[in-house]
């Protein structure tokens, strides 16, 4: 069944459990309980790889008249609909620019000494346009957060969990985590490889 929106996602995670529909996150515990998890669950998943759907590439950060109470030069706003993680810093947006790392990140702005800055963040997508592979990712990762306060069933939690991340051998690197992260690198295989230290920003 195709996911458009968060609910339906909760929907196909509870039905794994034998649940109904989550129509509203007002509807009753069970909808109280996707609406405390659902952010926090999906969020994750994003932050967990750099996603070629999620990534953002955005002009230059518009820079703040205020200096920053540090050893930098210059702050930076950062943009509104960024979700968590930044993933890299450059003073150019050719092809192959590299990421620069002297920054610090404090609450929503950046401090560097760069005078031009551009930034490549996680952004959460509408659901209608994640692919699919990730949508049977987040279902099952939703399954294993929802199914001990939805079904007191720690053995349901902990198979939801497997099959979404792996053994805890694979540090969370396994199951339908690896199989996404491979389909998602086949749609940019000459990219994928410089995206990797990304994850070292702070």
């Amino acid at each position: 069944m195709a996911a458009n929106s968060k609910f339906d996602l909760c929907t196909q995670a509870t039905a794994l459990l034998g649940l109904g529909p989550v129509q509203s996150f007002d509807d009753g515990d069970k909808g109280a309980v996707a609406g405390r998890l659902y952010d926090t669950i999906v969020l994750a998943l994003i932050e967990s790889y750099p996603w070629n759907f999620a990534k953002v590439l955005s002009e230059s950060l518009t820079r703040l008249s205020d200096a920053p109470a540090s050893q930098w030069t210059y702050l930076y706003q950062l943009p509104n609909n960024l979700d968590g993680i930044v993933w890299a810093l450059y003073t150019e947006t050719t092809v192959d620019a590299a990421p620069f790392k002297h920054w610090e990140r404090i609450g929503n702005t950046i401090a560097t000494n760069e005078t031009a800055v551009y930034i490549k963040y996680a952004a959460i997508n509408e659901v209608a346009k994640m692919p699919k592979y990730f949508h049977l990712l987040a279902v099952t990762a939703l399954a294993a957060a929802f199914a001990q306060p939805m079904k007191e069933s720690a053995e349901l939690a902990d198979f939801y969990h497997k099959r979404a991340f792996g053994t805890p051998e694979q540090n969370g690197k396994g199951g339908l985590w690896a199989a996404a992260t491979a389909a998602d690198a086949r749609g940019s295989p000459s990219t994928i490889q410089r995206d990797n230290p990304f994850i070292d920003c702070r």
